[in-house]
């Protein structure tokens, strides 16, 4: 995960009615400036089937005026088991997040009146409204002692309502699927590993900007586009142990991805653009019995410029915009000694 991106990336695993370290769980918390927040979970097992189910309630007022905060989460994920290594699950994600925000201070302010709201903050009625639900179909499945199959699909859909000096009022429509192959094994008699996949996503966002009424309700609209992403990254890494300590290591990922806007009100503001590329990684790994290990790499890594900097707002306009390429080289080592464990790495990149 994140092979071909600068940094790489965060895996955000959902709990199981099966790992859950918990059958049932509460938590309750407080602070100041009313800061609260609630959150029950439930795990179950019933036979092949699970169930791990979380709600999450919280807010604040927050230490400035016109900072209050107020959010809803549910998540719910359902798994039945097909015999070891054999799974299909259903992960179904929604939240409903309501905002203020304050903006930003004076110094005078800062040091006089440090949580007083700019009027005109208040006013405008600054904020962020989320509404959002997320449903994933995914299958983990051993297909023989060496070959394992991971794979999925999803669907999401957004709204975002966000009045600022304008009001951003956006629907995102996002669906993918993405599988991935592991295999362990042996190549001319030496250990060897490695995976190979695919992953697929596209959506839109209905983009529609008009003026701040005041109470931070929609005026007269100033901008209005469909904005179209569509991404494709197929990609594989191998490893083969020269040695019964030293591993080769080599792979890389080839990627495509398009961006359209259809500006409404400006034809001319219209565009389309295609990016593809190649991100290849080389590296040495040594690995002792006891599972610490030594590792050094070279990786490209890529990233296509999102709607956020191609399209400019409060006026819609595309920036024409290259894509960000690094070359990063990485050495570094993780371990266990005694009841300590380590993970260090030294790295460079050339942006």
């Amino acid at each position: 995960f994140g092979g071909a991106a600068l940094g790489g990336a965060v895996n955000v695993l959902t709990p199981t009615g099966r790992n859950a370290p918990f059958d049932n769980l509460v938590r309750l918390e407080g602070g100041s400036f009313v800061t609260r927040r609630a959150h029950a979970a439930i795990a179950r097992q019933h036979g092949d089937w699970d169930i791990y189910a979380a709600g999450t309630w919280s807010g604040s007022e927050g230490f400035l005026d016109h900072q209050d905060s107020d959010s809803k989460r549910l998540s719910v994920n359902v798994g039945r088991q097909f015999g070891e290594d054999r799974e299909v699950r259903l992960i179904v994600q929604a939240n409903d997040l309501d905002l203020d925000i304050s903006g930003t201070q004076s110094l005078t302010n800062a040091l006089t009146r440090p949580r007083a709201a700019d009027p005109y903050v208040r006013a405008m009625d600054f904020g962020r409204d989320v509404k959002s639900v997320r449903v994933t179909a995914q299958t983990h499945w051993r297909l023989s002692d060496s070959l394992l199959f991971e794979g999925g699909a999803y669907v999401a859909d957004k709204q975002l309502y966000h009045p600022v000096p304008v009001v951003l009022d956006n629907d995102y429509r996002f669906w993918g699927g993405f599988g991935r192959l592991d295999w362990t094994g042996a190549l001319g008699g030496l250990r060897a590993d490695a995976f190979a996949g695919v992953y697929f996503r596209t959506g839109d966002n209905d983009s529609r900007v008009f003026t701040n009424a005041g109470g931070g309700d929609a005026g007269f609209p100033i901008g209005s586009t469909l904005q179209t992403a569509t991404g494709l990254d197929v990609f594989a890494e191998g490893r083969l142990f020269v040695t019964d300590h030293l591993a080769l290591i080599a792979g890389g990922a080839w990627g495509r991805a398009e961006r359209e806007v259809d500006n409404r009100f400006v034809a001319a503001n219209s565009a389309l653009r295609d990016y593809d590329w190649f991100a290849p990684r080389i590296g040495l790994l040594w690995e002792q019995p006891d599972g610490s290990q030594f590792y050094a790499n070279l990786t490209r890594s890529v990233e296509a410029p999102s709607f956020l900097e191609l399209v400019q707002s409060p006026v819609p306009q595309f920036v024409d915009l290259d894509l960000q390429e690094a070359w990063t080289a990485e050495i570094g080592a993780r371990g266990q000694r005694g009841p300590f464990r380590y993970d260090i790495a030294a790295y460079r990149a050339e942006i």
